[in-house]
């Protein structure tokens, strides 16, 4: 039960989450997708040159034809199409800022959480635990010796249990804690 998980400082985990954390690469990925389609919104204004050959018959003679096609758009700009383009790499980088603010958030609340569950876990290992097991030792003992009752060492039992299952179940919360502050960073996950 006592198998603590390796830790790290938040100052290590919060480049580990803008690294690895899932939500913010996809949406790092959809940012330059939008930014390629800006790119290539730009690139409609290029100008369309297109060459065709072919053989051609003329008084002289037979001989090889050349064309040279140009398109210039002088009229269609496409300025709506860049526009949206432009919105959209606006709208996808501020979807990156607030994800990332998000997953910052998320990890140090996981994070505070782990803490709490941390400390909740040493006050029993250092103290509670140790406390009930004398106590019910000290019980069973003056049983024994006729200065105790039953009914006072199955209270002391009873209390002995009660600790070690809110122990048990500190320590269990304390690695779920874990679990969620390493899905916030991006541990584990299959990039």
């Amino acid at each position: 039960l006592l198998a603590l998980p390796s830790v790290r400082s938040l100052a290590e985990l919060f480049p580990l989450a803008e690294e690895q954390n899932p939500l913010l690469m996809a949406q790092r990925r959809m940012v330059e997708k939008e930014r390629l389609n800006l790119k290539l919104a730009w690139a409609s204004l290029m100008p369309d040159l297109s060459i065709e050959a072919a053989r051609g018959e003329a008084e002289e003679g037979v001989g090889p034809l050349v064309g040279l096609t140009f398109s210039f758009p002088l009229w269609d700009r496409k300025e709506g199409a860049i526009t949206a383009a432009r919105s959209k790499v606006a709208e996808a980088e501020a979807t990156l800022q607030a994800t990332q603010l998000h997953v910052r958030q998320t990890l140090l609340r996981a994070y505070r959480d782990w803490e709490v569950a941390s400390r909740q876990v040493d006050a029993f290992a250092k103290g509670l635990v140790v406390q009930a097991e004398q106590a019910a030792a000290l019980a069973e003992h003056s049983y024994r010796e006729g200065e105790g009752d039953l009914l006072g060492v199955l209270d002391a039992e009873r209390s002995l249990l009660a600790v070690r299952r809110d122990y048990a179940q500190a320590l269990f919360d304390m690695q779920l804690a874990w679990v969620t502050v390493e899905r916030a960073a991006g541990i584990g996950t299959d990039q």
